[in-house]
């Protein structure tokens, strides 16, 4: 997780994000289309009356037709049509050749189709007409998220519900379908958050859009820091392959000793960068290991050590590295002895030639390894002169 924090912090991310928003201004600004659309939701026809077993001196007749004898029923169809789009439907959007409304097939429309609708002026404005079995609307300005109610009768088999299709074409807009009420119902939260214009709406769809925002951010950072980790496995593969390429023809005619199977091994895993780390971390050791060699004789074991640390300082990296390259077998320590730690210098420098890496460029010790122990305690000797528990010696 923090590694994917860092990446949504670094530049390069906050750069991508700056592009992604740039192009959606764009694509805002040029190439988003704000447009109404018309959607019919159907209920299912149910029958106005159904009576499942036939009841003495009871007939049920419509417009003089015995609806038993016939074997017909009454189907109750109601639809709602509204606008789903962001944008208002115009008058001069609808086709008058081809008007919204529907189609009825198995069974006949009867009555008089109804229309309602909470719009002022949709209900003063929008007429209903009925040809055969069609049912037609006409045209009217519709706004987002209004909405018509139409409901009709229509005289069918009782065994078989009739087919109700949509009719109509307005400009800009998908050709009409129908969908059911319960798939509205079940999409009404989701539609109320991110459709609606009410002002009470606005603090969820706020939250709604933040949620979904962090939870963009985290996938696409994954993505990124995913890909990002795979390219750099497959690079770091390569480097290694390489770099095993290289210690193949190193000394191959020669035995290995330990050290350079040792330093061959760290190279491969860690590339020339560990080799140099090596190269420092044994010049110091050799110098402390010089210093300790000359002032034995002279200084007790702490008062030597506090020398030899204030003359070549190890730093906690240093330590830390070396505990690391213990894994490999490096086994070298603060208190190894010149001879060791030359064993070590020496197949180092070899390997370095070899491998065309230039130790000495970008190391500089503090203290001359080579010069006497006398001159690097002048060097130091004023600073242990004024802070030395043992200066009286």
């Amino acid at each position: 997780m923090k590694k994917i924090w860092d990446l949504i912090r670094s530049q390069s991310f906050m750069a991508i994000v700056a592009i992604f928003g740039f192009a959606f201004a764009i694509y805002q600004t040029y190439f988003y289309e704000r447009r109404g659309e018309a959607t019919i939701t159907l209920t299912p026809p149910a029958k106005l009356l159904d009576i499942r077993k036939a009841v003495g001196g009871l007939e049920v007749s419509y417009a003089g037709e015995n609806l038993r004898d016939s074997k017909k029923t009454l189907w109750v169809v109601s639809a709602t049509i509204r606008n789903d789009g962001n944008a208002e439907i115009k008058k001069g959007d609808f086709d008058d050749n081809d008007l919204i409304g529907f189609g009825v097939t198995d069974g006949k429309i009867v009555d008089t189709p109804s229309l309602r609708t909470s719009v002022s002026y949709l209900q003063k404005n929008l007429t209903l007409t009925q040809t055969e079995n069609k049912i037609t609307m006409s045209s009217a300005i519709i706004e987002p998220n209004d909405a018509i109610f139409i409901s009709f009768l229509v005289l069918g088999d009782e065994n078989s519900k009739p087919v109700i299709s949509p009719l109509g074409k307005i400009a800009g807009s998908p050709a009409l379908k129908f969908s059911s009420a319960e798939d509205v119902q079940r999409n009404s939260l989701f539609d109320s958050v991110v459709g609606s214009d009410r002002w009470w709406v606005q603090p969820f769809r706020m939250v709604f859009y933040f949620i979904a925002f962090i939870a963009t951010v985290a996938v696409v950072g994954s993505l990124i820091a995913g890909c990002a980790n795979l390219i750099g496995r497959i690079k770091e593969k390569r480097r290694k392959d390489i770099r095993r390429e290289h210690i193949d023809k190193y000394k191959q005619e020669q035995s290995f000793a330990r050290e350079a199977r040792t330093l061959a091994l760290i190279y491969v895993s860690a590339s020339e960068k560990a080799i140099r780390k090596i190269f420092k971390i044994l010049k110091v050791l050799k110098g402390r290991a010089s210093l300790r060699q000359r002032l034995a004789a002279e200084y007790p074991g702490e008062e030597l050590e506090w020398i030899a640390e204030r003359c070549f300082r190890i730093p906690s990296y240093m330590r830390i590295f070396l505990e690391e390259l213990a894994a490999f077998g490096f086994s070298v320590s603060d208190n190894a002895t010149i001879d060791d730690i030359n064993k070590w210098l020496i197949e180092l420098t070899e390997l370095a030639k070899y491998l065309d890496i230039n130790l000495e460029s970008d190391y500089q010790l503090d203290f001359d390894v080579d010069s006497s122990i006398e001159a690097l305690l002048i060097e130091n000797d004023l600073e242990i002169e004024a802070s030395t528990p043992f200066k009286d010696r």
